[in-house]
């Protein structure tokens, strides 16, 4: 269950490909590496359908790369939901130990403070 989280601010992490640092989910705490990403924040590594097949887009399958980490901040006020990251099925577990937050890709109110690369 999510949780209206409008009230809080500050520095929100996401895990991203490179050059793309906005999207909808985010935590407050980074994780160290690739693996550790994908199993505690249950981010498969291809984007699927609501039936389970592999997304296609004109460049081929819809994969989720991961390769860089931004620290982005957003302030009071605007539209966030926190909850418990849902197991993906496979070893993709996140679990109620960990918080995530959707910010639909709020662009215009977010501000990139640093990124780097992924281990």
């Amino acid at each position: 269950m999510y949780n209206d989280a409008s009230n809080e601010s500050g520095m929100f992490v996401r895990m991203g490909d490179k050059g793309n640092p906005y999207g909808s989910w985010y935590t407050k705490i980074p994780k160290n590496s690739e693996v550790e990403a994908r199993i505690d924040l249950a981010i498969k590594k291809w984007r699927v359908k609501p039936n389970g097949e592999i997304r296609i887009t004109e460049y081929g399958g819809d994969k989720s790369i991961l390769d860089t980490v931004y620290y982005i901040e957003f302030p009071e006020g605007i539209p966030k939901y926190k909850g418990p990251v849902g197991y993906q099925g496979g070893t993709f577990f996140g679990g109620l130990n960990q918080e995530q937050y959707f910010i639909q890709d709020l662009r215009d109110f977010g501000k990139v403070i640093k990124n780097y690369p992924i281990k």
